[in-house]
């Protein structure tokens, strides 16, 4: 099987993330215009208790199954790979199994501790995505470790259509049932409740139409790999991919108890401080929003819209990571080039990233209005916290990066320990910064971009201590300067160009922004920039 280059196939899974994120805005922006702040409260809330739990199986078995295939691919020993996958596909599908039912009588105590009962049903929809995602990742990280990035973006694409034309279709047919229909089926749970119920169902079917294609897709390539006698036993695969796996996925755990941490805290604390004083939460009543739905309505708001938007930038520099995982552990594993090619993924990361992070920063209504034309209230909400939020965008791609070198140099215990920092500081902050009335759910935000500044610090000077990657600290000051005049001239685009037509006056000026974007990094980065060309 044929390896690709680091950018080739970074690329594959770029235009993989391109494709399903065009597919994921056709998704959730007519569905946040089909439930409003409320009822995409109830949908990102089933996020809240899937993300962590899905992590602790799914979210690192990619890297961890990814790096022992690479390991065994880079010393050569091809007749041990396909007994790697058989064993991995085993063991996390029984852990994919357990987790989804320990997840249900879980699903009860959360939806109480977030004081958002209507949740239920949502939640209660995506668990079985836990199993299906298990057995996916094992996939995708096999062909990972291969330097494959194929199969990869082709099943993201196929789940992203999936839970397009499923997702939407459910939602709107449960909106559109008659009365009595639905009082037959579903009781006492609120419209609302229902259709983001049947949105989430969605994603939960879908993501089972993804492992049936890694399946079928895997009887036909599994030819391509050596099936000699492995040289390994089950007992000596599974003992390095669980000491692997766990840290990684604990990792991944921690990190998604960020998102968590949003749904237990901000509600109460919004309605702390509600109750603190009315004052600044006036206008949103003006907007037709009761007393009593407020606390959901901003949360929705803030998770429907903003943290949309900002998961967008990590979607595309996470692929940089995926493809460079194996290459560091060859790098790592050959004692070659790791200085160079921990600063070529790090580089990268960081001048994707902070150009992005600007312009959703300085432009955050801009863009709301452009995605969300229909809710106005939601993002009269979701603006400031967004501004807040690319800034936030721009840590932490740099520090997801920055894990995944850590993680090949066979240091995933060091992300743990730093995202338990990170969360412990989010924490803290959430419960002072939200409860205050005149700061509300911005303090979310703000919450967030302390966390990721302070992972951001901490993984650098591991990594640095590590892997003793020289001059990025260059770099990263030309991408941040170049950054900063790409922001400056979207802002004065926006403000000084004579353009009617919304659409196009934002189109125009982060047309120019990334025009004068690209100039400045050139001019300061060009060695870098042509190397980095070269080695495609």
């Amino acid at each position: 099987m044929k390896k690709q280059s680091f950018l080739y196939g970074s690329f594959i899974l770029i235009v993989s993330v391109v494709i399903t994120k065009v597919i994921g805005a056709v998704f959730r922006i007519p569905l946040a215009n089909l439930l409003g702040g409320v009822g995409m409260g109830y949908y990102f809330a089933a996020y809240g208790i899937f993300m962590p739990v899905y992590a602790v199986t799914a979210a690192g078995l990619p890297a961890a199954v990814a790096k022992i295939v690479a390991e065994n691919a880079a010393a050569g020993h091809f007749a041990n790979i396909r007994k790697i996958k058989r064993i991995s596909l085993i063991a996390f599908t029984l852990a994919g199994l357990f987790f989804t039912a320990v997840s249900i009588p879980a699903a009860f105590l959360f939806v109480k501790i977030s004081d958002n009962p209507s949740a239920l049903l949502a939640v209660l929809t995506i668990l079985p995505a836990i199993l299906f995602g298990s057995v996916s990742c094992v996939l995708r990280g096999y062909y990972e470790g291969l330097r494959n990035m194929l199969p990869t973006a082709i099943s993201q694409v196929i789940e992203a259509v999936a839970k397009l034309v499923l997702g939407l279709a459910l939602t709107v047919f449960v909106l559109d049932m008659p009365a009595a229909d639905f009082t037959q089926i579903f009781g006492e749970t609120s419209r609302l409740a229902a259709a983001a119920a049947a949105g989430v169902a969605g994603v939960t079917i879908s993501s089972a139409v993804a492992v049936i294609f890694l399946l079928i897709r895997g009887k036909f390539d599994d030819k391509f790999v050596e099936s000699d006698k492995t040289t390994q036993t089950a007992k000596e695969i599974l003992s390095p991919l669980l000491k692997t796996a766990v840290p990684i996925a604990l990792g991944a755990l921690v990190t998604n108890l960020t998102s968590l941490i949003d749904i237990v805290a901000v509600i109460p604390s919004l309605k702390a401080a509600i109750e603190t004083s009315i004052v600044p939460f006036m206008p949103i009543m003006h907007a037709g929003v009761k007393k009593a739905d407020l606390a959901p309505f901003i949360f929705g708001s803030f998770t429907g819209l903003a943290v949309t938007v900002f998961t967008l930038i990590p979607s595309f520099t996470n692929m940089f990571g995926k493809s460079a995982l194996p290459l560091i552990v060859e790098s790592v594993k050959e004692k070659t080039d790791v200085s160079e090619n921990v600063g070529n993924v790090i580089f990268t990361a960081a001048a994707v990233a902070a150009p992005g992070g600007v312009g959703i920063a300085l432009l955050s209504s801009e863009i709301l209005e452009f995605l969300f034309p229909a809710r106005a209230a939601e993002i009269a909400v979701a603006a400031l916290p967004l501004s807040v939020l690319g800034f936030a965008v721009i840590f932490l791609c740099i520090s997801s990066a920055l894990f995944t070198v850590l993680q090949a140099a066979s240091r995933a215990d060091i992300p743990l320990k730093i995202m338990l920092a990170g969360v412990a500081l989010k924490l803290a902050l959430n419960l002072t910064l939200v409860r205050i009335p005149e700061i509300g759910v911005t303090g979310a935000a703000i919450a967030t971009l302390a966390c990721y500044i302070l992972i951001f610090v901490l993984s650098m000077v591991f990594t640095v201590k590590i892997t003793k990657v020289k001059h990025i600290g260059y770099s990263l000051a030309a991408i941040a300067v170049s950054s900063a005049l790409c922001g400056i001239a979207a802002k004065s685009a926006m403000e000084f160009l004579p353009v009617e037509n919304k659409v196009i006056h934002l189109f125009v000026s982060i047309g120019i922004a990334g025009l004068v974007y690209v100039a400045s990094l050139y001019l300061t980065q060009k060695k870098q920039l042509l190397k980095l060309l070269r080695n495609c």
